[in-house]
C-alpha cells in the first residue's frame, strides 16, 4: 500500500490518504484498534484471528478503533470544546467589551500568522529536502557513470594487455625460428644468437613499465 503524503498544518504535519476510500478508512481505524489492543490484549486478538481469520479480525479492530475514536472525540468535546463554546457565547457574544474584542482579534491574527509561518516553514523544508535529494541523486549518477567508465577502461586495458602478451609470444616464437634458421645456414653462430637475445631482453626490460 502506498504511503500517504504529509501536509503541513497549524498543528504540524498531518497525514491524509489520497484519495479517501473505504479501505483507507478501515485501515485507519484498524490501526487505532490494534494500537489500543497491543497495550495488553494482543493475545486475545491473536487467538481471535486464529479462530475467525484475518478478515473478521480486521473488522473487529476497525470497530474497536472507531469506538475508541468516538469516545475520545466525545471526551474532548465535553471537556474542552463545549466549555470553550460556552465561554465564547457568554463572554464574547452576549457581553462584548473592548478588551474582549481586542483579545479575540489578537488571537485570530496570531492564529493566522502562526498558520502562515507553519505552512511557509513546511514548504521551505520540503523545498530544501527536494534540492538536497536532487543534488544527491546527481552526485550518485555521476559516481555511477565514473564507475562504469572505469570498468570499461579496465576491460579495454585488459584486452590490450592480452593482445600485447599474445604478440609478444608470437614475436618470441618467430625470433626463435629465425635464430634456428640462421644457425642451420651458418649465418650466425651460437655466440651471436646469445648476444642478440641478451640485447633483446635488455631492450624489453627497459621498455616495460615499472612494477
Amino acid at each position: 500500500m502506498r504511503s500517504p503524503p504529509n501536509f503541513p498544518t497549524f498543528l504540524g504535519d498531518s497525514i491524509f490518504y489520497t484519495p479517501i476510500t473505504t479501505g483507507s478508512v478501515v485501515d485507519l481505524f484498524e490501526g487505532i484498534g490494534r494500537a489500543v489492543m497491543d497495550l495488553g490484549l494482543s493475545g486475545v486478538i491473536d487467538k481471535f484471528e486464529e479462530h475467525w481469520g484475518k478478515p473478521a479480525t480486521k473488522v473487529l479492530l476497525a470497530i474497536i478503533g472507531l469506538t475508541i475514536t468516538c469516545l475520545c472525540l466525545a471526551a474532548i468535546w465535553s471537556t474542552v470544546l463545549w466549555p470553550l463554546v460556552e465561554f465564547v457565547n457568554d463572554v464574547v457574544l452576549n457581553n462584548p467589551s473592548p478588551h474582549t474584542r481586542a483579545i479575540v482579534k489578537f488571537l485570530v491574527y496570531l492564529s493566522f500568522v502562526l498558520a502562515g509561518v507553519n505552512l511557509g516553514l513546511g514548504y521551505l523544508d520540503r523545498y530544501v529536502n527536494w534540492k538536497l535529494n536532487a543534488q544527491l541523486l546527481r552526485k550518485i549518477k555521476e559516481a555511477r557513470q565514473i564507475v562504469t567508465e572505469t570498468k570499461e577502461n579496465l576491460v579495454a586495458a585488459q584486452k590490450v594487455a592480452e593482445n600485447a602478451r599474445f604478440y609478444a609470444r608470437v614475436a618470441g616464437k618467430t625470433l626463435d625460428r629465425a635464430f634456428e634458421f640462421a644457425l642451420e645456414k651458418n649465418m650466425l653462430t651460437q655466440q651471436d644468437v646469445d648476444a642478440i637475445s641478451a640485447d633483446v631482453e635488455a631492450f624489453l626490460a627497459s621498455a616495460s613499465p615499472p612494477a
